[in-house]
């Protein structure tokens, strides 16, 4: 039998990795057990409980030591490593069901949330922005710096979330740890990481929201599982997009030009040697306004941004990660951002 590692330390690659073996096994891709190292980077920590129980309720996960494991391997079981996903897995994400689900009592108690947040039925939108926060509190002893290049300002979402109410819809800020505050009196922006954050708000709020406004952290993967769209900003580096079937992504601010971007390695990223600047409030403005109407049905596609996109599509190759992606780049950016086409 092969034994595939779960990857509970992080939440989305408990989400997206785990999600992903769910879905192949359900379409008789794949077969195999699902082990936690208790002793083991992968598994000493749980990113979330409420998700990696709805995990075991889909699909045992054998908890055990590495010895123990090592002795399964032993006797003759395959070790088939640390459940992987390349962030690509488009057709399973677009045509393979979400394969977690939460029980009526669980619905009852995520009603209670929506109740207490003032949501109620109403339309709301969850965001985020990632920092370097969660990781040096939570894994004190480990360096993640090099990561840094990825996080951004929630400053820089707030005109969104402004112009979101507009719209009647609320605007939700999750996240575990938030160091920068919100700066709003609107009683629809609801500072949910700092005054109601739990580990099953974290999980019901982003499965059942209008779409996710977030970047390149974790957390906007709970949305993709269970089918939500995501709008993300502050894309880094050039081959990662969301997985979607209408998802729209912007990247952030690179001054070269796309067919240079191609060429640059992650680690050139992670050293700090490329500048990046963080997407504008006006930036990410007009990627939720086209969310809106998009998901609205009301979105006025422009042929000049339909070729512009076609001419960025155009630029992937099959040797890149994301190779194949059904995500859009937003109309507003492509079009600032077309003398670097």
């Amino acid at each position: 039998m092969k034994l595939f590692i779960i990857y509970t330390a992080r939440i989305g690659h408990l989400a997206m990795n785990t999600e992903l073996f769910l879905r192949r096994v359900n379409a008789g891709m794949l077969s195999g057990a699902l082990i936690r190292l208790v002793d083991h980077e992968s598994g000493e920590f749980v990113a979330n409980q409420q998700l990696y129980e709805m995990i075991k309720r889909r699909h045992p996960v054998f908890e055990m030591t590495v010895a123990t494991f090592t002795k399964l391997i032993e006797s003759g079981h395959e070790n088939a490593g640390v459940l992987f996903s390349g962030s690509n897995e488009f057709l399973e994400f677009n045509t393979m069901p979400p394969q977690l689900s939460f029980l009526p009592e669980e619905h009852e108690s995520g009603r209670k949330i929506l109740s207490q947040l003032g949501i109620g039925d109403k339309p709301y939108v969850c965001i985020h922005n990632r920092s370097s926060d969660y990781l040096a509190g939570t894994f004190p002893h480990s360096n993640f710096r090099h990561h840094n290049y990825r996080d951004c300002s929630i400053h820089n979402y707030m005109l969104a979330a402004e112009w979101l109410t507009t719209q009647g819809i609320y605007v939700v800020r999750m996240g575990q740890v938030a160091s920068d505050q919100m700066v709003t009196d609107n009683p629809m922006i609801i500072d949910y990481t700092n005054e109601h954050r739990t580990d099953f708000g974290d999980i019901y709020l982003p499965a059942h929201c209008n779409f996710f406004l977030g970047n390149t952290a974790g957390i906007w993967l709970i949305a993709t599982i269970f089918g939500r769209n995501n709008a993300t900003a502050n894309n880094v580096p050039f081959d990662m997009t969301p997985l979607l079937q209408g998802d729209l992504f912007i990247y952030k601010n690179i001054d070269i030009a796309f067919t240079q971007q191609l060429d640059i390695d992650i680690h050139a990223f992670e050293a700090h040697d490329i500048p990046v600047k963080e997407n504008s409030p006006e930036q990410i403005l007009h990627l939720a306004m086209e969310m809106v109407y998009r998901l609205a049905k009301v979105y006025d596609e422009k042929p000049q941004v339909e070729a512009l996109r076609a001419k960025f599509r155009a630029l992937w190759t099959p040797k890149m990660r994301c190779y194949g992606t059904v995500a859009e780049i937003g109309d507003q950016f492509i079009l600032e951002k077309q003398s670097l086409l």
